[in-house]
């Protein structure tokens, strides 16, 4: 059972901490700090907070006012190289989609345990958890850059910086000294180099690239800040949520006064692509997860960031026919399908409304089944070819530390293929619109008034929840301002998926916090796709 520790209010003007190797820190100027604590939506330093100093990384430092409400470093932490990191207290949290603000949240030691919020409401987000012990974790306040380590170059985390990207035409990782290519896989290698020498892999690092559920955490805290609280930068009555660089002209379409600084990328030469330097805005606090400058940047465009733990072992299957009834009936000889499953479309020839969509089938036969809700009687005549894609979709196991994934797609500790999911995953069902004619792949969260995520508290349902997975009716083409109308690419069965968060600079709406891409392969370069790194204590 999942106990909380207790959590001591220290009051000092200076304060002396032993920590776990009998090193004696010192913290100036401390007056008031509740440690451990996510705060109150309502005030200074909410969604951020400092840990014990035993809970501090060796090799993290804390700035002269991080443990001061109000500063611009509450909760941030430096290392030798300067990368800055913000702690994200661990915490417990309730989704009431009847009330404003829809996420309410507790400090960790509001209930003696787990079973005791379940029983309120309350959950604790899985992206909390390393090797089933429940930790706050250390995250890079700003995408990743290039910086140097002694003789090598690693991702670091620092203000004005060129964002990395996983192409080799814009800022590429393979820069790095840990990295030998241009592809998203590549990122586990360049985490796994932050505490190593001189660029090189630590193969015992404690880095790892953010994962899916730690987004999820951001998000989820951005939505529990009231529209009134006066802290939060980018509080509105209307377009309520973090701002970014999204607009393709290094601002935000929601919000034009913000600007950031070009990093200088053209593509050709002479042609800007408007991506921007990281943690680079004209009004900062504006594009953090908490409104504050203290929180964690750039979380709403400039960049895509990689999300590891969650993926998908897809399979295919080619199509040989669709008929023009209701409902249509797809030909698939031994398909091996079963009635319930969500599958995607693509690549029919003359019957091309049937393309990039999501359905649910009903098996006919082992050779035929039909697409539930698809009228194709008005559809164009099926000519030849088409693909159907599925899978089984994974979630990182609780007892499981993010530290340990490998790049690759063969191995147990792979984060990509059968062997590595079969020991670090658990399969769970994603939800998807398949409704025709609205079953296109781009979706959008919020639906009308309808709750996106699940109140659950066990189950696969909670489990979406913790990957601010939405429920089938909290999707639609058009979205809700709620969620900033941002993105669910809801793509179907991509195999060795890696999901995407955040968007990138020319995404508009669609950028944001919640913001989801499920098309992309490990093996995938993109000169618009970044990252960001993550700890926990040790």
């Amino acid at each position: 059972m999942i106990k909380p520790f207790s959590v001591d209010i220290f009051r000092y003007y200076r304060g002396i901490f032993k920590t776990k190797w009998d090193k004696y820190i010192e913290i100036p100027n401390l007056i008031s700090c509740k440690i451990e604590s996510i705060g109150n939506p309502y005030e200074e330093g909410f969604g951020v907070g400092v840990p014990y100093p035993f809970d501090i990384p060796e090799e993290l430092h804390p700035y002269p006012d991080t443990y001061i409400k109000g500063s611009a470093h509450y909760g941030n932490f430096y290392n030798n190289e300067g990368s800055v990191f913000v702690y994200i207290p661990k915490c417990w949290l309730k989704v009431d989609w009847t009330q404003e603000p829809s996420i309410l949240v507790k400090d960790w030691d509001y209930f003696v345990d787990e079973a005791a919020a379940n029983a309120e409401g309350y959950i604790l987000m899985e992206g909390f958890i390393d090797g089933g012990i429940p930790k706050g974790f250390y995250i890079y306040k700003y995408k990743a850059s290039k910086i140097a380590k002694g003789t090598g170059y690693v991702a670091g985390s620092v203000k004005n910086g060129k964002p990395i990207s996983t192409a080799s035409n814009h800022n590429p990782i393979s820069e790095l000294t840990a990295c030998a290519g241009n592809y998203y896989y590549e990122s586990i290698n360049a985490a796994h180099a932050i505490d190593g020498e001189n660029g090189e892999i630590n193969p015992n690092s404690k880095y790892f690239v953010t994962t899916n559920g730690q987004y999820a955490i951001l998000a989820m805290l951005s939505l529990a800040i009231p529209k009134d609280a006066i802290y939060c930068a980018w509080r509105d009555l209307t377009k309520h949520y973090p701002k970014g660089c999204n607009n393709n002209a290094l601002s935000d379409v929601d919000d034009t006064s913000i600007l950031y600084i070009w990093d200088g990328y053209e593509d050709p030469p002479g042609t800007p692509k408007y991506s921007a330097l990281t943690g680079s805005c004209n009004q900062l606090a504006k594009t953090s997860h908490n409104g504050q400058l203290c929180g964690v940047l750039d979380l709403n465009g400039d960049m895509y960031e990689i999300a590891l733990g969650l993926t998908c072992v897809g399979s295919t299957k080619a199509i040989t026919g669709i008929t023009k009834e209701n409902p249509a009936v797809v030909t698939s000889s031994g398909h091996g399908l079963t009635t319930g499953t969500i599958i995607g479309i693509s690549g029919v020839v003359g019957m091309t409304q049937a393309n990039d969509k999501a359905y649910k089938i009903t098996v006919i036969d082992e050779n035929s089944f039909s697409l539930d809700t698809v009228d194709s009687t008005a559809w164009t005549e099926y000519t030849s070819g088409g693909t159907i894609y599925f899978g089984t979709y994974y979630n990182k196991k609780r007892n499981y530390s993010p530290k340990f994934w490998t790049p690759g797609n063969t191995g147990a500790n792979d984060h990509w293929g059968a062997t590595g999911v079969a020991n670090w995953g658990e399969a769970i069902t994603l939800n998807f619109n398949t409704t025709h004619p609205n079953n296109g792949i781009g979706q959008k969260f919020g639906n009308a008034t309808n709750a996106v995520f699940s109140n659950a508290v066990t189950g696969n349902n909670y489990k979406l929840t913790c990957n601010s997975l939405p429920l089938e009716a909290g999707i639609s083409t058009t979205g809700t301002d709620k969620l900033g109308k941002d993105y669910y690419y809801q793509y179907i069965g991509r195999n060795e998926m890696c999901c995407l968060r955040c968007y990138s600079w020319g995404l508009c709406s669609s950028a944001g916090v919640f913001g989801m891409n499920l098309s992309n392969n490990r093996s995938h370069s993109g000169y618009n796709v970044s990252f960001r790194a993550c700890c926990f204590p040790d």
